[in-house]
């Protein structure tokens, strides 16, 4: 009988990246996703007269989701008790319904500002590619972190469905 080897142990992966990479390096990497996003689309939806800037809600979202943090009250949440990154966080107006509504009318940007974010993660690639796909060119890699973004904001709209029942 032969005798089966185990594969070699891979590395925990963490699941909130600021825990190898520190809120700062991750907050370089998620305003460099929202400027490139912003960049390419439409203005984003939701301006609010007086109300926070959409790319610091656009950065708020990628932030949070990234980290796991999915559901709008848990970040309205984070936010007042100052858990959060300052620069994150706009000054006054920041609700859940803010975040849920802003999330509606922006969610392809959401999902593509934290794919690229994800790109750059080189750990995060483990979370949700294989190692073929890790093999692929840069482009293909991208369409798995954009799989995973939509699949992370999908969560945080069946978080928020689940809390408001």
């Amino acid at each position: 009988m032969k005798k089966l080897t185990p594969p070699p142990a891979q590395p925990p992966v963490p699941a909130d990246p600021r825990l190898k990479w520190g809120d700062r390096a991750l907050l370089r990497l998620v305003w460099k996703s929202v400027r490139a996003v912003s960049a390419h689309v439409p203005p984003l939806r939701i301006r609010l007269p007086g109300g926070p800037d959409p790319r610091q809600l656009l950065a708020l979202l990628t932030f949070c989701y990234s980290t796991g943090i999915y559901a709008t009250e848990d970040i309205e949440y984070a936010a007042r008790q100052g858990r959060l990154p300052p620069g994150l966080v706009p000054r006054s107006g920041l609700t859940a319904d803010l975040l849920r509504a802003f999330r509606r009318a922006n969610r392809p940007w959401i999902e593509e500002s934290l794919a690229r974010v994800f790109a750059r993660l080189p750990e995060a690639a483990a979370w949700f590619t294989t190692a073929a796909e890790n093999a692929l060119p840069p482009e293909r890699h991208l369409e798995a972190c954009r799989r995973a973004a939509r699949r992370a904001v999908e969560l945080a709209t069946l978080f928020d469905t689940a809390l408001a029942d």
